[in-house]
């Protein structure tokens, strides 16, 4: 039965890697979906602070927040020694005064947004200088998207059972009556009867016919006296 173990490997891979590829596949457009999302999302969370300073070039944060109720704090900054001064804050912020994000200095040359922390968008905007000269940051910070992986985890689960349900059918269909016309090849060679199961379908049934009618006629030469297997001698004199 060794000469089998090819043909159910091949029922065996068959389902695995259509159901690996299939799953690659289904995270792999998740996961480009959501990155394009979270991209979007930080290009609108940059407009919205924009918008903010234009309406209020001194950043009040109260008022912006007021008027764009997504953010959960907002804070004009500025920069003393390398730290960050809050000016004025209104909300929750998660901002670290002495090591703030890298894009937040960026932000003094024009509006960015990041993802601060999982969870999180942070934005920066710079503001019109004040009486004195100086130059502030507006910053703020609102929920990020977050990603929902009920829809490919469904379809993991349904490419599973139909990765299955195809690794079944092959060893029901193709597998299984393989093997039994093997077994009852080997049975004619052996002189035994036919065997008393049969496992057949309608993929397989051409070759059944084939298969039953050799062994068949096998085990009729053979109990006449014959030996089937004994061809005739090329060059013997008739």
């Amino acid at each position: 039965m060794s000469a089998l173990a090819g043909l159910r490997l091949n029922c065996l891979l068959v389902p695995v890697v259509l159901s690996v590829v299939a799953l690659g596949a289904t995270w792999g457009i998740w996961w480009l979906g959501h990155e394009a999302a979270t991209t979007q999302d930080q290009q609108e969370t940059a407009q919205a602070l924009a918008i903010c300073t234009r309406l209020r070039p001194d950043g009040d944060p109260r008022s912006c927040r007021a008027a764009d109720p997504r953010w959960t704090g907002l804070a004009v900054l500025s920069w003393h020694g390398g730290k960050v001064e809050r000016r004025a804050a209104d909300g929750i912020l998660c901002l670290t005064d002495d090591n703030p994000h890298p894009d937040l200095v960026l932000a003094a040359g024009g509006t960015l947004a990041w993802i601060d922390r999982p969870g999180l968008l942070a934005a920066a905007a710079p503001l019109a200088m004040d009486a004195q000269g100086e130059r502030h940051l507006l910053y703020g910070e609102r929920p990020a998207l977050v990603p929902d992986p009920s829809l490919p985890l469904a379809l993991s689960a349904l490419i599973i059972v139909l990765g299955g349900a195809l690794g079944w059918y092959l060893a029901r269909r193709i597998y299984q009556p393989v093997e039994w016309l093997t077994l009852e090849a080997e049975s004619a060679l052996a002189g035994r009867p036919r065997l008393a199961f049969e496992r057949s379908s309608k993929e397989t049934a051409a070759l059944r016919s084939s298969v039953i009618t050799l062994a068949d006629r096998y085990r009729t030469e053979r109990s006449s006296g014959h030996n089937p297997t004994a061809g005739e001698s090329t060059g013997a004199p008739r």
